[in-house]
């Protein structure tokens, strides 16, 4: 399944589920869903989060704010945001998850140039063999697993020109994509 946040051009994080409330940090805003991805609500804008976690009774955003990397917070699962008086979580991407049943997907970025699309794989056996399971032509910026074992890849609208060799970043929309897989 795929999910369009407009303008939100890049997801680079996410946190909560498709079928209740989903946040998600764009460029530049945070953005929240209640009805599965149909309309999405800027709850905060002027951070981008690079990193949605939970932490005892809180979401923490690891942001990039004012060209400083803060942690924000929220009590009321993503309708306000606040600025934590100090740096108290590590800027730490995801790349990697594993499913209460012991599935394990991967993202792995090409070391190349130009830039190539990333791959996802999967390993149902702890690591010792993996299939690639992402058939789309893009750059994975986040990767999560929601309390349903649902994954969740962030990426954008830039899709690989085998052709030209590149992402064609051309009469693009500013928005920010959603994959959701499930086994």
């Amino acid at each position: 399944m795929q999910i369009e946040v407009p303008e939100a051009s890049t997801v680079y994080s996410m946190y909560g589920s498709l079928q209740n409330e989903l946040i998600i940090g764009g460029l530049g805003n945070i953005f929240k869903t209640t009805n599965k991805g149909v309309n999405w609500s800027i709850v905060q804008n002027d951070i981008t989060a690079y990193e949605l976690r939970e932490k005892q009774d809180s979401i923490f955003a690891i942001a990039l704010y004012n060209s400083t990397y803060k942690d924000f917070y929220t009590l009321d699962n993503g309708d306000s945001w606040h600025l934590h008086n100090k740096k108290s979580l590590q800027d730490l991407r995801t790349r990697s998850v594993t499913t209460s049943k012991g599935i394990t997907y991967l993202v792995v970025s090409s070391e190349t140039f130009p830039k190539q699309p990333d791959i996802v794989l999967r390993s149902n056996d702890g690591g010792s063999t993996w299939v690639d399971i992402f058939p789309y032509k893009h750059s994975i910026y986040s990767i999560y697993l929601d309390s349903d074992d649902n994954l969740y890849l962030g990426t954008n609208d830039w899709e690989w020109d085998e052709t030209a060799d590149t992402f064609d970043t051309n009469n693009k929309n500013n928005i920010g994509i959603i994959y959701v897989l499930n086994d």
